[in-house]
């Protein structure tokens, strides 16, 4: 439903001012996609990291239920940016044909990010996890990382706003640090856990 509402709500945005402006109503759609789906990837990606460094954080139980609606939130915002981008921007397949390597290989990692979070936005039901097995669908959902970097490899390499000193970049870098620290407290944290130092 969510999903529906999302696509219906960007089809009639861009019916509603095609006329007037269609190359900035176009740009809008896929910029202001692009930016909430990270968002929401993001969010998803800290939920883990924050309650590990962070054990008696408030809200914990809460955190951890939403992580399964950010990651489906993540794919439906994302999904919409890549109907308005590879439709208008690149122009379908014919357009991508034409296109250069780097570009194609570019795209590729966007379309790859896709599939991933289509995958565990399909399997983030209780049902899936009881037909796959739990371990199979955490091994499964740690594709959420590979889904990450692809995504960053995306963004910087045609997102100007994100190479350039931009609102976006003033928030994406410093965010993307914070979460690289917590990552790396969460693996020191384990690491000590093993070997029975903490």
């Amino acid at each position: 439903m969510f999903f529906s509402f999302s696509l219906i709500f960007s089809l009639l945005f861009y019916s509603e001012f095609n006329i007037k402006e269609p190359g900035n109503i176009i740009k809008f759609m896929i910029s202001i996609n692009a930016l909430i789906s990270i968002g929401f990837l993001y969010l998803s990606l800290l939920v883990s990291p924050l309650i590990i460094v962070f054990p008696k954080i408030s809200y914990r139980a809460k955190l951890l239920q939403a992580r399964r609606a950010l990651g489906v939130s993540a794919f439906i915002f994302g999904f919409v940016h890549a109907f308005y981008a590879f439709n208008f921007s690149v122009g379908g397949f014919k357009g991508l044909a034409l296109s250069p390597l780097s570009y194609v290989v570019t795209v590729t990692f966007g379309g790859i990010s896709l599939f991933i979070l289509f995958l565990l936005a399909l399997t983030s039901f209780d049902y899936a996890v009881g037909k796959l097995t739990f371990r199979i669908w955490k091994k499964l959902h740690r594709l959420i990382y590979v889904a990450g970097v692809f995504i960053l490899m995306h963004a910087f390499l045609l997102g100007s706003r994100f190479r350039e000193l931009s609102l976006s970049s003033l928030i994406f870098y410093p965010a993307l640090l914070f979460l690289g620290i917590l990552e790396m407290l969460t693996i020191v944290k384990f690491t000590w856990a093993k070997r029975g130092k903490i």
